[in-house]
């Protein structure tokens, strides 16, 4: 994640989205202390196809 997040600004990124899981405490911790605020919750929806019956 390191590595991405620094080519991104080396390309001239101004911003940056993170996501964690809700109990990763650690890695929010740890994004935090480079900056980074929490913004809001998301949350994943997956459509059963109904042809896979």
């Amino acid at each position: 994640v390191a590595g991405a997040l620094l080519a991104a600004r080396e390309a001239g990124a101004a911003r940056s989205i993170l996501f964690t899981g809700v109990d990763n405490r650690a890695a929010q911790a740890a994004y935090r202390a480079l900056g980074y605020e929490r913004v809001g919750d998301y949350g994943l929806v997956l459509f059963a196809d109904p042809r896979r019956g």
